[in-house]
């Protein structure tokens, strides 16, 4: 299953994986995030440019924001 192929979508323009089947997880509802207190609840399928772009996340949890802004592009 793929739900983002950060790791396995070079490695297959590269010719160093080929699985046989691949099941896309894209059309699964985006389960975004909520707070409690000073914990943070992230939906397995958020993407990490939702993350980027949340002002809960940027308000509340500034270094989680820092570093999810560090990392997430949009697709190619």
């Amino acid at each position: 299953m793929l739900a983002g192929g950060t790791d396995l979508l070079p490695l297959m323009k590269f010719g160093l994986a080929a699985p046989a089947t691949l099941i896309s997880l894209k059309h699964i509802r985006n389960c975004g995030d909520r707070a409690r207190d000073q914990e943070v609840f992230i939906g397995a399928m958020t993407l990490l440019a939702d993350l980027a772009a949340s002002p809960l996340i940027r308000e509340r949890f500034a270094a989680l924001h820092q570093a999810v802004e560090s990392v997430a592009a949009p697709p190619s």
